[in-house]
């Protein structure tokens, strides 16, 4: 749900650059895809490395690909993913702890008689994709009101003489004197 929060006003914008809009879903569709594996995937490889300037600007690039909803949600995919099977292995080995009534919101097992706790809101976990979400949903919808409202008039005038007959347009600039 957040991420489409977040998504669905930044691809709003974009969706001008096309006449068509068949053309434009598919366009978006594959934007959207593209951004979501590229961004993902490089910060996820860049952390497997051992070399130090690597992985500083693994982290730089973590850093600058908040400002993608698509990454915020691939990425905490992944990091769930990897505390849930770090969890199951261990598990495996015969370390088990039953699940307490916080099993969504806090994450348990041992390891070698050490309890390891993990609080899924945690900022280095999952807590800074949600912010981002968050953030981003506000800036892309504020961005979108003023699109639509005289902030950007001569772009706003231009949109609407695409397919509106002049006495619209007339009184479009009546109202908001363009």
């Amino acid at each position: 749900m957040p991420v489409r929060i977040s998504a669905i006003p930044l691809m709003y914008p974009a969706s001008f650059l096309f006449s068509v809009p068949s053309t434009a879903f598919v366009g978006l569709a594959c934007a959207n895809l593209f951004i979501g594996v590229v961004t993902v995937i490089s910060s996820y490889v860049l952390q497997l490395f051992d070399d130090e300037h690597l992985i500083h600007v693994g982290q730089i690039l973590d850093q600058v690909f908040l400002i993608f909803p698509h990454f915020c949600f691939g990425r905490g995919l992944i990091d769930l993913a990897e505390t849930y099977f770090t969890a199951k292995n261990f598990e495996l080995i015969g370390n088990t702890l039953y699940p307490t009534t916080f099993e969504l919101v806090i994450e348990h097992f041992l390891c070698a008689g050490v309890v390891y706790e993990r609080n899924i809101f945690e900022w280095n976990y999952l807590g800074r994709y949600f912010v981002s979400f968050i953030l981003q949903a506000i800036i892309f919808f504020g961005f979108n009101l003023m699109l639509h409202y005289p902030f950007f008039p001569k772009l706003i005038a231009r949109y609407n003489k695409v397919g509106h007959n002049d006495a619209i347009l007339e009184v479009y600039a009546s109202l908001f004197s363009i």
